[in-house]
């Protein structure tokens, strides 16, 4: 994933690390159960940076704008 600049959030930082920690924490654990659907690691992380990308732009748009 890229590095950007992250602007200042309207939102406490503890709980805008929670909301991120919780969304991690869910996607590790989908994906962990899914994972014996994969025959290779590049597919599983293919489709987990996939799923983590349209998450932090939810995320990224309802948090900072």
């Amino acid at each position: 994933m890229e590095c950007a600049e992250i602007p200042e959030s309207k939102w406490e930082k503890e709980r805008v690390l929670n909301i991120i920690k919780w969304v991690l924490e869910g996607l590790n654990e989908k994906f962990i159960k899914e994972a014996d659907q994969y025959t290779n690691i590049n597919d599983i992380k293919d489709c987990y940076m996939e799923e983590l990308r349209k998450y932090v732009e939810i995320l990224r748009k309802g948090l900072y704008y």
